[in-house]
């Protein structure tokens, strides 16, 4: 629930039935699949109020940094009330602003310890005026409930709410959604006609579309970067101006980026991320894989689609390879693993674990 956005604050209740055990674990994730740092989503939960169905308020304390212990003293059913502070720029947090606000799920939901499988939902209540659309089309007739078959569905789509424009499309029958929350000057149409290609070249090369809806959810109002989803993407890009052409290709290689994640990475994926686990790191070796090839592909992708008129020369990737120190004390592997504490905390000793 968003009351006054200029708090930047989001009500969350979470209603848990089915219940007999003594005592609930809930637990908030620590980190977002595709951004790889623990980002100690909890430190931003400012009020946790469990009630039972008739209203009384339950014992808790906190097991961990990010585990929450309920007593239910027999409740069949509990209402978790809920705060998160959203006022973290970019997108890799949840974040909430007078023009509207931008959902990454793992930095909002927390979960029932041990039931992440099972069917959720999401119902929003926001300001009047405010519309919302993501990665998840709405539940029937109701625009602002979402339903998801697992807690992992429901926190990999991403979603804005607010004042944005959007424009849709369709690829194969499949549904395709552009949103930008923020300021811009972007063509629509244009980009619309350019990631159409996008979605067919990439459907070309791996037979089809592995999903039933997907959503390019973009906001000017916070960095650059982007994030992966299943379903979907988040991309920022502020300071822009996107008439001009160099601004289009930006616009263009993160979203082929961003798109080619949803087969590397999102269904192509190494053992460590089946499942996910939200509390920790989930280590792998192969990240210059998921991100280097992907990055790789991007201007092949464009290519393909006839958005670019010639491919970059393999040569240069060899050479920037070759000029780059870190290839020469670690490989790529080794980087890979310890991109948890290099990746997004760099300095003059880090070493870069692809070369894009």
């Amino acid at each position: 629930m968003v009351k006054q956005p200029r708090t930047h604050v989001l009500e969350v209740r979470m209603e848990i039935a089915g219940l007999g055990q003594p005592e609930l674990d809930v637990s908030m994730p620590v980190w977002t699949p595709g951004s790889y740092l623990v980002r100690e989503y909890e430190r931003h939960v400012i009020s946790f109020a469990p009630k039972d169905e008739a209203d009384r308020l339950l014992a808790w304390h906190k097991v961990d940094k990010n585990t929450w212990r309920i007593a239910t003293d027999g409740a069949q059913r509990v209402l978790l009330d809920y705060e998160v502070y959203a006022r973290e720029p970019g997108i890799r947090w949840s974040f909430v602003y007078d023009e509207g606000g931008h959902i990454l799920g793992p930095s909002l939901f927390m979960y029932v310890v041990g039931a992440t499988v099972a069917p959720t939902s999401a119902e929003f209540h926001l300001p009047h005026g405010w519309r919302m659309t993501g990665a998840i089309a709405p539940a029937g007739d109701n625009p602002y409930l979402i339903s998801a078959g697992s807690y992992h569905e429901l926190i990999d789509a991403p979603m804005l709410m607010g004042d944005f424009t959007d424009i849709e499309f369709e690829v194969e029958g499949v549904p395709h959604v552009i949103a930008i929350l923020g300021p811009h000057n972007a063509d629509l149409e244009r980009w619309r006609a350019d990631f159409t290609k996008i979605v067919e070249a990439c459907s070309g090369l791996f037979g089809g579309l592995p999903y039933e809806r997907y959503a390019f959810v973009f906001t000017t109002l916070t960095g650059g970067g982007g994030i992966e989803h299943a379903n979907g993407t988040t991309i920022g890009l502020s300071g822009l101006d996107f008439q001009s052409e160099q601004s289009h290709r930006i616009v263009l290689g993160v979203t082929a980026h961003e798109f080619f994640h949803a087969w590397n990475v999102k269904r192509i994926q190494p053992p460590a991320f089946r499942p996910y686990d939200y509390e920790q790191e989930n280590y792998t070796d192969a990240i210059w894989f998921y991100e280097g090839f992907t990055s790789y592909y991007g201007d092949r992708i464009l290519h393909r689609a006839g958005l670019i008129d010639a491919l970059g020369d393999p040569a240069d990737l060899v050479s920037r390879y070759r000029e780059t120190p870190g290839h020469a004390v670690q490989s790529a592997a080794s980087a890979s693993f310890n991109a948890w504490i290099h990746l997004y905390r760099s300095d003059e000793s880090f070493n870069n674990y692809h070369t894009d």
